[in-house]
Protein backbone atom coordinates (compact mmCIF):
# COMPACT_ATOMS: atom_id res chain seq x y z
CA UNK A 1 0.00 0.00 0.00
CA UNK A 2 2.52 2.33 0.82
CA UNK A 3 4.31 1.69 -2.94
CA UNK A 4 0.92 3.14 -4.24
CA UNK A 5 0.43 5.76 -2.48
CA UNK A 6 4.56 6.92 -3.01
CA UNK A 7 4.53 5.71 -6.43
CA UNK A 8 1.06 5.57 -8.39
CA UNK A 9 0.38 2.91 -11.03
CA UNK A 10 0.98 3.48 -14.69
CA UNK A 11 -2.71 3.22 -14.47
CA UNK A 12 -3.31 5.56 -11.97
CA UNK A 13 -1.09 8.16 -13.46
CA UNK A 14 -2.47 7.83 -16.59
CA UNK A 15 -6.09 8.64 -14.94
CA UNK A 16 -4.62 11.52 -13.22
CA UNK A 17 -3.48 12.97 -16.49
CA UNK A 18 -6.80 12.62 -18.28
CA UNK A 19 -8.46 14.33 -15.64
CA UNK A 20 -6.33 17.02 -15.77
CA UNK A 21 -6.23 17.44 -19.32
CA UNK A 22 -10.31 17.35 -19.17
CA UNK A 23 -9.86 20.29 -16.55
CA UNK A 24 -7.63 22.61 -18.68
CA UNK A 25 -9.99 22.39 -21.15
CA UNK A 26 -12.75 23.02 -18.96
CA UNK A 27 -11.74 25.48 -16.84
CA UNK A 28 -14.36 27.83 -17.96
CA UNK A 29 -16.70 25.70 -16.09
CA UNK A 30 -15.84 26.65 -12.50
CA UNK A 31 -17.05 30.24 -12.26
CA UNK A 32 -20.24 28.51 -13.54
CA UNK A 33 -20.00 25.85 -10.97
CA UNK A 34 -19.64 28.39 -8.18
CA UNK A 35 -22.58 30.87 -9.73
CA UNK A 36 -24.49 27.66 -9.49
CA UNK A 37 -23.28 27.02 -5.96
CA UNK A 38 -24.14 30.71 -4.91
CA UNK A 39 -27.89 30.08 -7.02
CA UNK A 40 -29.12 26.97 -5.04
CA UNK A 41 -27.97 28.52 -1.83
CA UNK A 42 -30.60 31.87 -2.36
CA UNK A 43 -32.81 29.20 -3.92
CA UNK A 44 -32.51 27.01 -1.10
CA UNK A 45 -32.90 30.28 1.34
CA UNK A 46 -35.49 31.52 -0.25
CA UNK A 47 -37.85 28.57 -0.36
CA UNK A 48 -37.76 28.23 3.66
CA UNK A 49 -40.06 30.63 4.27
CA UNK A 50 -43.14 27.91 4.77
CA UNK A 51 -40.93 26.02 7.01
CA UNK A 52 -39.98 29.11 8.77
CA UNK A 53 -43.54 30.18 9.72
CA UNK A 54 -44.39 26.84 10.97
CA UNK A 55 -40.80 27.04 13.12
CA UNK A 56 -42.36 30.31 14.69
CA UNK A 57 -45.64 28.08 15.36
CA UNK A 58 -43.88 25.46 17.15
CA UNK A 59 -42.17 27.85 19.11
CA UNK A 60 -45.24 30.06 20.22
CA UNK A 61 -46.74 26.69 20.91
CA UNK A 62 -43.68 25.07 23.06
CA UNK A 63 -45.16 24.79 26.75
CA UNK A 64 -41.76 25.53 28.84
CA UNK A 65 -40.27 28.49 28.78
CA UNK A 66 -36.65 27.34 29.76
CA UNK A 67 -36.73 25.27 26.50
CA UNK A 68 -37.76 27.95 24.47
CA UNK A 69 -35.01 30.40 25.71
CA UNK A 70 -32.50 27.84 25.41
CA UNK A 71 -33.32 27.12 21.85
CA UNK A 72 -33.87 30.49 20.31
CA UNK A 73 -30.85 31.67 19.40
CA UNK A 74 -30.00 28.25 17.21
CA UNK A 75 -33.49 29.04 15.88
CA UNK A 76 -32.39 33.03 15.29
CA UNK A 77 -28.45 31.95 14.11
CA UNK A 78 -30.56 29.49 11.43
CA UNK A 79 -32.18 32.54 10.86
CA UNK A 80 -29.55 34.58 10.19
CA UNK A 81 -27.82 32.21 8.08
CA UNK A 82 -30.39 32.02 5.36
CA UNK A 83 -30.93 35.95 5.07
CA UNK A 84 -27.38 35.93 4.56
CA UNK A 85 -27.68 33.72 1.47
CA UNK A 86 -30.74 35.48 0.50
CA UNK A 87 -30.32 38.85 1.75
CA UNK A 88 -33.31 40.58 -0.11
CA UNK A 89 -35.82 38.16 0.45
CA UNK A 90 -38.50 40.37 2.55
CA UNK A 91 -40.36 37.35 3.97
CA UNK A 92 -36.84 36.18 5.67
CA UNK A 93 -36.36 39.30 6.54
CA UNK A 94 -39.88 40.02 8.09
CA UNK A 95 -39.45 36.83 10.00
CA UNK A 96 -36.28 37.92 11.25
CA UNK A 97 -37.77 40.82 12.65
CA UNK A 98 -40.44 38.87 14.06
CA UNK A 99 -38.29 36.69 16.02
CA UNK A 100 -35.77 38.78 17.06
CA UNK A 101 -37.94 41.13 18.63
CA UNK A 102 -40.69 38.60 20.43
CA UNK A 103 -37.60 36.96 21.75
CA UNK A 104 -36.52 39.99 22.80
CA UNK A 105 -39.88 40.74 24.56
CA UNK A 106 -40.63 37.49 25.70
CA UNK A 107 -37.65 35.74 27.47
CA UNK A 108 -34.72 38.42 27.61
CA UNK A 109 -36.18 42.21 28.61
CA UNK A 110 -36.01 42.49 32.64
CA UNK A 111 -32.99 39.84 32.70
CA UNK A 112 -30.95 41.03 30.00
CA UNK A 113 -31.92 44.16 28.79
CA UNK A 114 -28.52 45.06 26.67
CA UNK A 115 -28.49 41.72 24.94
CA UNK A 116 -32.53 42.92 24.61
CA UNK A 117 -31.24 46.32 23.24
CA UNK A 118 -29.04 44.35 20.45
CA UNK A 119 -31.78 41.73 19.22
CA UNK A 120 -34.45 44.66 19.09
CA UNK A 121 -31.58 46.77 16.64
CA UNK A 122 -30.88 43.81 14.87
CA UNK A 123 -34.63 42.77 13.90
CA UNK A 124 -35.37 46.54 13.24
CA UNK A 125 -32.56 46.46 10.76
CA UNK A 126 -34.22 43.35 9.18
CA UNK A 127 -37.64 45.31 9.18
CA UNK A 128 -35.90 48.78 7.13
CA UNK A 129 -33.63 46.35 5.13
CA UNK A 130 -37.14 44.35 3.57
CA UNK A 131 -38.93 48.00 3.28
CA UNK A 132 -35.61 49.02 1.41
CA UNK A 133 -36.24 46.85 -1.46
CA UNK A 134 -39.45 48.48 -3.14
CA UNK A 135 -38.91 52.05 -1.19
CA UNK A 136 -34.85 52.81 -2.15
CA UNK A 137 -33.55 55.27 0.33
CA UNK A 138 -36.12 54.77 2.77
CA UNK A 139 -33.31 53.29 5.71
CA UNK A 140 -31.58 56.88 5.06
CA UNK A 141 -34.62 58.82 5.71
CA UNK A 142 -35.12 56.97 9.22
CA UNK A 143 -31.06 57.88 9.50
CA UNK A 144 -32.09 61.23 8.92
CA UNK A 145 -35.00 61.42 11.16
CA UNK A 146 -36.79 62.76 8.23
CA UNK A 147 -40.21 61.86 9.79
CA UNK A 148 -42.66 63.98 7.11
CA UNK A 149 -41.32 62.01 3.90
CA UNK A 150 -41.37 58.42 5.61
CA UNK A 151 -45.43 59.60 6.53
CA UNK A 152 -45.58 59.99 2.71
CA UNK A 153 -43.97 56.74 1.59
CA UNK A 154 -46.02 54.83 4.40
CA UNK A 155 -49.00 56.34 2.77
CA UNK A 156 -48.61 54.29 -0.13
CA UNK A 157 -47.37 51.04 1.41
CA UNK A 158 -49.94 48.72 0.57
CA UNK A 159 -50.53 45.43 2.97
CA UNK A 160 -48.06 43.07 1.07
CA UNK A 161 -45.62 45.14 3.17
CA UNK A 162 -48.27 45.58 6.92
CA UNK A 163 -45.74 42.50 8.53
CA UNK A 164 -42.30 45.13 7.57
CA UNK A 165 -44.40 48.31 8.43
CA UNK A 166 -45.34 46.89 11.92
CA UNK A 167 -42.16 44.82 12.98
CA UNK A 168 -39.99 48.04 11.95
CA UNK A 169 -42.18 50.13 14.24
CA UNK A 170 -42.52 47.75 16.81
CA UNK A 171 -38.80 46.58 17.32
CA UNK A 172 -37.76 50.27 16.95
CA UNK A 173 -40.27 51.44 19.75
CA UNK A 174 -38.57 48.84 22.08
CA UNK A 175 -35.16 49.67 21.18
CA UNK A 176 -36.16 53.17 22.06
CA UNK A 177 -37.80 52.22 25.49
CA UNK A 178 -34.46 50.29 26.10
CA UNK A 179 -32.08 53.98 25.55
CA UNK A 180 -34.08 56.09 27.19
CA UNK A 181 -30.87 58.06 28.45
CA UNK A 182 -29.80 58.22 24.86
CA UNK A 183 -31.30 61.29 22.65
CA UNK A 184 -30.35 59.87 19.51
CA UNK A 185 -32.73 56.74 20.49
CA UNK A 186 -35.62 58.79 21.46
CA UNK A 187 -35.49 61.27 18.30
CA UNK A 188 -36.94 57.59 17.13
CA UNK A 189 -39.35 57.69 19.04
CA UNK A 190 -41.84 60.17 16.19
CA UNK A 191 -40.49 57.85 13.66
CA UNK A 192 -41.53 54.46 15.44
CA UNK A 193 -44.91 55.64 16.31
CA UNK A 194 -45.60 56.65 12.86
CA UNK A 195 -45.02 53.26 11.21
CA UNK A 196 -46.97 51.66 13.85
CA UNK A 197 -49.65 53.86 12.90
CA UNK A 198 -50.07 53.33 10.01
CA UNK A 199 -49.69 49.49 10.48
CA UNK A 200 -53.00 50.11 12.49
CA UNK A 201 -54.59 51.78 9.58
CA UNK A 202 -53.59 48.64 7.54
CA UNK A 203 -55.14 46.59 9.54
CA UNK A 204 -55.38 47.20 13.09
CA UNK A 205 -55.77 43.30 14.21
CA UNK A 206 -52.56 42.15 12.79
CA UNK A 207 -50.42 40.25 15.28
CA UNK A 208 -52.81 39.96 18.32
CA UNK A 209 -53.87 43.83 18.10
CA UNK A 210 -50.31 44.50 18.27
CA UNK A 211 -50.42 48.18 16.66
CA UNK A 212 -52.93 49.41 20.03
CA UNK A 213 -50.79 47.41 22.41
CA UNK A 214 -48.02 49.57 21.19
CA UNK A 215 -49.92 52.81 21.55
CA UNK A 216 -50.90 51.71 25.13
CA UNK A 217 -48.06 51.44 26.26
CA UNK A 218 -46.67 54.47 24.47
CA UNK A 219 -49.43 56.90 25.97
CA UNK A 220 -49.74 55.05 29.37
CA UNK A 221 -45.65 55.22 29.76
CA UNK A 222 -44.67 58.75 28.85
CA UNK A 223 -45.42 61.75 30.60
CA UNK A 224 -47.79 64.28 29.22
CA UNK A 225 -45.31 66.45 27.53
CA UNK A 226 -44.00 63.10 25.96
CA UNK A 227 -47.65 62.45 24.13
CA UNK A 228 -48.59 60.61 27.60
CA UNK A 229 -52.10 60.43 27.96
CA UNK A 230 -53.78 57.88 30.34
CA UNK A 231 -57.20 57.90 28.72
CA UNK A 232 -56.07 57.03 25.55
CA UNK A 233 -53.75 54.59 26.73
CA UNK A 234 -56.38 52.30 28.58
CA UNK A 235 -59.16 53.03 24.97
CA UNK A 236 -56.10 50.92 22.86
CA UNK A 237 -55.42 48.35 25.74
CA UNK A 238 -59.25 47.71 25.43
CA UNK A 239 -59.38 47.08 22.08
CA UNK A 240 -56.55 44.74 22.33
CA UNK A 241 -58.67 42.88 25.22
CA UNK A 242 -61.80 43.02 22.34
CA UNK A 243 -58.95 41.50 19.40
CA UNK A 244 -57.96 38.98 21.68
CA UNK A 245 -60.90 38.02 23.55
CA UNK A 246 -58.94 38.39 26.74
CA UNK A 247 -56.26 35.55 25.73
CA UNK A 248 -53.45 37.88 25.32
CA UNK A 249 -52.09 37.84 28.68
CA UNK A 250 -49.02 39.63 27.10
CA UNK A 251 -51.35 42.81 26.60
CA UNK A 252 -52.61 43.04 30.57
CA UNK A 253 -49.09 42.77 31.82
CA UNK A 254 -48.14 45.91 30.04
CA UNK A 255 -51.62 47.65 30.59
CA UNK A 256 -50.65 46.72 34.49
CA UNK A 257 -47.17 47.78 33.83
CA UNK A 258 -47.79 51.25 32.28
CA UNK A 259 -51.58 52.67 32.52
CA UNK A 260 -51.98 51.24 36.07
CA UNK A 261 -48.53 51.98 37.36
CA UNK A 262 -49.41 55.96 35.86
CA UNK A 263 -52.88 56.03 37.11
CA UNK A 264 -51.54 55.05 40.10
CA UNK A 265 -54.54 52.49 40.19
CA UNK A 266 -52.82 50.20 42.81
CA UNK A 267 -56.18 47.60 42.94
CA UNK A 268 -56.62 47.37 39.46
CA UNK A 269 -52.91 46.80 39.11
CA UNK A 270 -53.38 43.85 41.21
CA UNK A 271 -56.44 42.44 40.15
CA UNK A 272 -55.13 43.02 36.56
CA UNK A 273 -52.06 40.42 37.62
CA UNK A 274 -53.86 37.99 38.92
CA UNK A 275 -56.12 37.54 35.84
CA UNK A 276 -52.80 36.66 33.89
CA UNK A 277 -51.41 34.51 37.03
CA UNK A 278 -54.97 32.75 36.69
CA UNK A 279 -55.28 32.20 33.03
CA UNK A 280 -54.31 28.50 31.37
CA UNK A 281 -52.15 29.08 28.58
CA UNK A 282 -53.29 25.56 27.76
CA UNK A 283 -57.03 27.31 26.54
CA UNK A 284 -54.84 29.39 24.06
CA UNK A 285 -52.64 26.89 22.84
CA UNK A 286 -51.33 28.99 19.85
CA UNK A 287 -49.98 31.50 22.20
CA UNK A 288 -48.86 29.28 24.68
CA UNK A 289 -45.41 30.53 25.22
CA UNK A 290 -46.61 34.23 25.63
CA UNK A 291 -48.60 33.59 28.33
CA UNK A 292 -46.62 31.24 30.24
CA UNK A 293 -43.92 34.77 29.42
CA UNK A 294 -46.84 37.06 30.98
CA UNK A 295 -47.07 34.74 33.86
CA UNK A 296 -43.36 34.65 34.59
CA UNK A 297 -43.59 39.08 33.92
CA UNK A 298 -47.14 39.01 36.28
CA UNK A 299 -45.13 37.21 39.36
CA UNK A 300 -41.76 39.90 38.79
CA UNK A 301 -44.65 43.33 38.63
CA UNK A 302 -46.65 41.68 41.64
CA UNK A 303 -43.50 41.27 43.77
CA UNK A 304 -42.74 45.13 42.65
CA UNK A 305 -45.71 46.43 43.73
CA UNK A 306 -44.91 48.38 46.98
CA UNK A 307 -42.18 49.88 44.77
CA UNK A 308 -44.39 51.14 42.38
CA UNK A 309 -47.29 52.66 44.24
CA UNK A 310 -47.21 55.46 46.93
CA UNK A 311 -48.41 54.03 50.35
Amino acid sequence: MLTVLHKPSKIFSGYLAKEAKLLKKSWWSIPLILLVSCNLKSFVARHMAGSIKDMNASFMEEPSLREAREAAPAMLKMLDGFIKSAPDDKSLLAAGANLNCGFGILLIEGEDNDWASILYKKGMDYAIRGLNQDHRGIDRLIKQGKLDRIKAILAHADRDELPLIFWTGECMAAWVNLNLDDPDAISNLPIALAFIRRAMQIDDTYFYGGAHMALGMYYGSMSKAMGGNPEKSKSEFEKVFEITKNKFMLAKVFFAKTYCVQTQNRKLFVKTLHEVQDFDPDTAPSIRLVNLASKKKADALLNEVDDKFIQ
